[in-house]
């Protein structure tokens, strides 16, 4: 069996796998990724870190089996960067900035520390640059929470028109 079969084609999880050469397989769902993680012997924190495994609950945009992707980078307060497989359409990959809203947990990579890595350039400067970004940070991250939201909402509302 090769590396990463335990998970469906096209999921999530399927591509976190992928993305992190260090996460095993069978760690079942992704809403379950961070027990599993915890019991494989990995560490699960809440800081969003760079390099780490981002595990969504289920709900608010998320699918009922949860969600998760590989954090890219850590931006202004609790945004980072993730990159993730089948969250715009199934079995496409994407980058999107996110907070910790609905995160269930960080699965870290072996040997790093909660928080370790540096922000990307042009992240986190002083002054009124800063304030843009952060302010700039915060709105992506209310976006990537709602649009989902709406997305479903405009899928249902099609099916229910597919029917007639």
């Amino acid at each position: 069996m090769a590396r990463c079969d335990s998970y469906f084609v096209g999921e999530c999880t399927q591509g976190a796998c992928e993305f992190a050469s260090w996460v095993l397989d069978g760690w079942g769902n992704a809403g379950q990724w961070a027990d599993s993680a915890r019991s494989s012997g990995f560490g699960v924190t809440m800081t969003p870190t760079e390099g780490a495994v981002v595990v969504y609950g289920a709900g608010d945009g998320y699918s009922s089996f949860g969600h998760c992707g590989v954090v890219l980078s850590v931006g202004v307060g609790d945004q980072f960067l993730v990159h993730e497989r089948n969250f715009v359409a199934w079995n496409e990959d994407d980058d999107r900035w996110s907070n910790s809203f609905d995160v269930i947990g960080f699965i870290l990579p072996p040997g790093v520390q909660p928080g370790a890595g540096s922000p990307p350039p042009g992240r986190g400067a002083g002054g009124p640059q800063g304030d843009l970004i952060a302010s700039w940070a915060t709105l992506a991250g209310d976006w990537n929470q709602t649009l989902p939201e709406h997305i479903n909402r405009l899928r249902r509302v099609r099916a229910a028109l597919d029917q007639f």
